[in-house]
Parts: structure tokens; sequence; C-alpha cells
């Protein structure tokens, strides 16, 4: 669920990003934003696995949502780049990293 919620939330910041208004972007990236924290939470927890040995690779991606992407969101020139990168961030995701939440009935 939290990474629906992540893939989701990713969704519609493109799309809102797309559209061209500033504040809809910044308040699509706080909620993308908030939805990566949770998922970072439960994999920091074991609650989430990944594909890819070690922590690196998640890590990056946590570390430029909540700390680089609040930064650029808000200057609409960069949104071409951003767009780029959260695209690439996207495939690295569901090909590379391919996060799958742990079924806590096992």
């Amino acid at each position: 669920m939290l990474i629906q919620k992540m893939h989701e939330t990713l969704d519609q910041l493109l799309k809102t990003i797309g559209e061209g208004d500033a504040q809809k972007a910044k308040e699509a990236q706080e909620r993308f934003t908030q939805a990566v924290e949770e998922a970072w939470q439960s994999y920091q927890e074991g609650k989430i696995t990944t594909h890819v040995r070690g922590k690196a690779i998640p890590r990056l991606i946590y570390l430029y949502v909540i700390h680089e992407l609040p930064k650029v969101i808000t200057d609409p020139k960069r949104w071409p780049e951003i767009v780029k990168e959260l695209h690439s961030m996207e495939q690295i995701t569901r090909t590379v990293v391919t996060p799958e939440e742990v079924n806590s009935s096992q």
C-alpha cells in the first residue's frame, strides 16, 4: 500500500507539473515527499524489501526526494529537469530497486 501510494503521488506530481501551477506543484511535491518518508520508514523497519543489495540506491532516491526536490520544485524553470529526474528515479525504482512490502501475516 505504501509503495502504491508513493507511485500514485509521483504520478500526481508529474501531472501537476505538466499543468504549470506552481502552488499545486508544491502541494503535490509535499504529498509525494510524505509518501516517500512513510515508505522509507517502513523500509528501515524491514517492512519493505528491495531486490538491490545494500541501501545505496534507495538512500540516494530518498535523499533526493527529501532534501533536493523541495528546494528545486519552487523554480518552474527547473521543472523540465525535475520531470526527467523523476522519470529516471521511477524507472530505477521499478526495474532495479523493485520494492515489495513484506506481508506481516507470514
